[in-house]
């Protein structure tokens, strides 16, 4: 179920994605209600490789650029 969500939601998030935009994503193309939000957040960063050093942006993470 959630590989199937990440799939779809690759259309929506690009890297440097404000936090508060994908929030708004997930309410209005998928339902989440917004209690739910962060946790899926959580799980997608996972998901996706991604991450969040400032607690605003998602960025995708490289490992390639790291040495």
């Amino acid at each position: 179920m959630v590989y199937q969500n990440v799939t779809l939601l690759k259309t929506h998030v690009y890297d440097r994605i404000d936090v508060r935009e994908l929030y708004r994503i997930l309410k209005k193309y998928y339902s989440i209600a917004a209690a739910y939000c962060c946790d899926l957040v959580a799980r997608l960063k996972i998901e996706m490789g991604m991450y969040c050093p400032d607690h605003r942006h998602l960025y995708y993470f490289y490992p390639s650029s790291y040495q």
